[in-house]
């Protein structure tokens, strides 16, 4: 019988917190979703250095299986933090709350998109990851959500999320960013079309942020640990700040 990976239960329990947060009576398919799209963000390294006691075995398992869904992701261009909101409100739309204590049990759909994950894996070690869910979760997208144009909201929503990384990746060095409104109307106009939704977004905050703020740290010509990305002109500063 197929056994479920550490990741896949990582993403079970997100799914469960998901339905309790939507007052769910069971596991659907869409917290399972939901979870997907929660792990791809997640930061495992910080996830499991909270843990004790450390286990660097299933940590490197986790991350393996974790890299593979964010590929899948990113091969279709999909982001996770917009998709999951959007999931959200589709389902609370679409369903009743019905709350229960303590940990909910998978209904019968979800229970089919199991079964047709663990067939999956019996064709390879009849180990149940993450990806096993994905042919599914794909399949379904397209019938659980209407997509709409992006709205620039939901552009800023990516823009957080860019930013939110970067500042993880900052504060090992000490240091942290925030983006004034003007800056964050600047990547917008430069990241963000019509035509291809927000598709350069990643390349323009690397082009006019992350490269930048990279030679400012590591050149130590940085006057502060605090940051702010403001626009001068029309030209996107990195100034000193606060906390």
């Amino acid at each position: 019988m197929p056994r479920h990976a550490d990741s896949l239960i990582l993403v079970w329990r997100l799914a469960d917190i998901e339905a309790a947060h939507l007052k769910s009576a069971h596991l659907d398919p869409t917290h399972f979703f939901i979870g997907l799209c929660k792990v791809v963000d997640l930061d495992l390294a910080s996830l499991f250095r909270a843990s004790a006691p450390a286990d660097d075995e299933l940590e490197k398992r986790v991350k393996r299986d974790v890299e593979q869904l964010r590929a899948a992701f990113a091969e279709i261009e999909m982001d996770a933090a917009v998709l999951r909101r959007k999931l959200r409100r589709r389902y609370a739309d679409h369903h009743d709350p019905s709350p229960v204590e303590g940990h909910h049990r998978r209904s019968p759909d979800a229970r089919r998109v199991f079964g047709m994950a663990e067939r999956l894996a019996e064709t390879g070690d009849d180990t149940v990851r993450p990806a096993h869910l994905r042919p599914e979760f794909f399949n379904r997208i397209t019938e659980t959500i209407v997509f709409q144009p992006l709205q620039s909201s939901d552009v800023r929503l990516i823009i957080d999320q860019h930013i939110s990384r970067i500042n993880r990746q900052l504060m090992a060095k000490g240091f942290s960013l925030k983006l004034n409104e003007d800056a964050c109307d600047l990547l917008l106009r430069e990241g963000f079309s019509n035509e291809f939704g927000a598709r350069e977004m990643e390349r323009t905050i690397e082009r006019l942020i992350a490269r930048p703020l990279a030679n400012l740290v590591l050149s130590g010509a940085a006057h502060s640990r605090h940051l702010v990305a403001s626009v001068s002109g029309c030209k996107l500063m990195l100034l000193p700040g606060s906390p």
